[in-house]
């Protein structure tokens, strides 16, 4: 939220606190109610000035009150959680004391508490917050911020993607978690199921907690992806309100709801059906794609050149994400996953004019999305497999899935019509060497770090360090063809076929140093 608006910029750049220190309690608490009804006066006044520069003294000293509050109380509410170290507080974003929002006045300043691990995954939601604004103050729990009330494109077409995978998450409706639950909001006080933040004080959209739930998990709750459980403090309830219990009292409440495993068990919906898949129709469709392809994962920051037959399919699983695919075919070259990133982001970029005339920050440029796309594919951990070529051309001569030959003729035949390296494969390229899929136009290697599938485990050990633990690949045995005799290939291998490998994979051979 920012001016009503929320974004997802850089820590350093937006005023996160990373809340890892055993004194975030010790800010400023005392007994007293931080925010006044005086500042809320003040600010309402505020409102109906041109510009934050035209403030009076008095209007100042108010926003920095309640800016000052409101980290406090977003401090304090994190020292109520059992894993503090876990979460940031943000708060209004682009505000400071001396010019306001770029000289404008704020609609509402505001406070949230989110996991650090959904700021990247799941677009910053949920979240606690706490909202004041001339109407008072709102705070409570938000399963989704309204996209709506996001500015900056991106993030905002990152929470209408994760809000779906986010209430699936949420207890069902009629779960023993949301029976207790409700039994627990009920005797906390006055809360109020709505659609949304910001919405008019002191009315409920949900009679209670299960309604509520059902909303978020129905294709309409999908689409609006917001809703929250909200509290409100009107200017005449202020001064009488002991606010930081009551917000101890709401971080106590809620906590199981935030503090959730967000990456477990639900997927996103997909498709299953790509033979019409068809650009335009997915740009502006609802359901736009959630994922490039197999190759990229954004959440652990790597790009994985699956080349075929080299030991990719239990890699790949390890690393795939959940969702939607763009590029269904997992076994892209390194210059394909650079061009195609592209595509994948203009049309995450492509939506429809909301306000005339259209702001800046509404649409992303073209130079602006290459610029985001070319940044992924530079800073990104690129890591591809390869494989002996005499082991893997067996491979690809008696695997059980693609295209099957071994009952169609013999193996001397079959490499004396070999022409690429991923013939009989699902997914074909005219790549004539492993090295097509991960070397540059110039021929130069364009990835970090290059897998033997020969010695796997030194490979992930490697990765692991180089990365600082963030890519974790594990041993697994996956899409092993128990009929292939590519761990043992030497006997089927005659002269002729020998030399026919040699000649047709000698790049591979040579720059990788296989030998027979």
């Amino acid at each position: 939220m920012a001016d009503g608006k929320e974004s997802l910029k850089p820590a350093a750049l937006q005023g996160d606190t990373n809340l890892g220190s055993p004194d975030v309690s010790d800010a400023n608490h005392g007994g007293s109610t931080p925010i006044t009804s005086k500042d809320i006066f003040l600010i309402a006044d505020s409102r109906k000035k041109k510009s934050f520069l035209n403030l009076s003294k008095s209007e100042l000293r108010a926003y920095s009150r309640v800016t000052q509050a409101l980290q406090s109380l977003g401090h304090l509410a994190v020292s109520q959680l059992s894993h503090r170290d876990k979460f940031l507080v943000r708060t209004t974003v682009g505000f400071n004391l001396k010019n306001g929002i770029k000289t404008k006045i704020p609609r509402d300043l505001w406070v949230t508490i989110l996991l650090k691990e959904n700021v990247r995954g799941l677009g910053g939601i949920p979240q606690l917050f706490i909202i004041v604004s001339e109407r008072g103050i709102e705070f409570g729990y938000s399963a989704s911020v309204s996209p709506r009330d996001i500015a900056q494109t991106s993030h905002r077409k990152a929470v209408q993607r994760a809000a779906p995978r986010v209430f699936g998450e949420l207890p069902e409706p009629d779960s023993a978690e949301a029976r207790e639950l409700q039994v627990a909001i009920e005797a906390g006080g006055p809360w109020c199921f709505r659609r949304k933040q910001r919405l008019k004080p002191k009315e409920t959209d949900f009679s209670n907690l299960t309604e509520w739930l059902r909303y978020l998990k129905s294709p309409d709750g999908e689409t609006k992806a917001a809703g929250a459980i909200s509290r409100y403090l009107q200017v005449d309830e202020i001064d009488k309100v002991d606010l930081e219990a009551e917000i101890a009292r709401m971080v106590s409440l809620f906590e199981p709801l935030l503090d959730r495993n967000w990456f477990g068990t639900t997927t996103s919906r997909h498709v299953d059906d790509y033979s019409d898949l068809n650009l335009n129709r997915l740009a502006k469709s609802k359901d736009r794609p959630l994922l490039f392809n197999e190759a990229v994962n954004f959440d652990k920051e790597v790009i994985f050149i699956a080349v075929p037959k080299a030991g990719t399919t239990s890699i790949r699983a390890q690393l795939a994400m959940q969702g939607t695919m763009l590029i269904p075919n997992p076994h892209l070259t390194i210059l394909q996953v650079r061009d195609a990133l592209y595509t994948f982001f203009l049309l995450q970029s492509l939506g429809s004019n909301a306000s005339f005339p259209t702001l800046a920050h509404d649409v992303e440029s073209d130079a602006e999305v290459r610029i985001r796309a070319a940044e992924v594919f530079k800073n990104y951990f690129k890591i591809a497999s390869v494989r002996n070529p005499y082991a893997r051309v067996v491979s690809l001569y008696s695997r059980h899935e693609g295209i099957k030959v071994t009952n169609k003729m013999s193996f001397d035949t079959f490499c004396e019509n070999l022409k690429y390296a991923s013939d009989t494969c699902q997914h074909p390229t005219r790549a004539a060497n492993q090295l097509d899929w991960i070397t540059d136009e110039t021929g130069q290697l364009a990835v970090d770090y290059v897998l033997r599938l020969e010695d796997l485990a030194a490979g992930f050990q490697d990765i692991y360090e180089l990365t600082k633990g963030r890519i974790d690949l594990q041993i697994r045995d996956q899409n092993r063809n128990p009929a292939s005799r590519s761990r043992s290939y030497h006997d089927i291998y005659t002269e002729n076929s020998r030399s026919i490998v040699a000649e047709l994979f000698r790049r591979d051979i040579e720059f990788f140093d296989y030998e027979f």
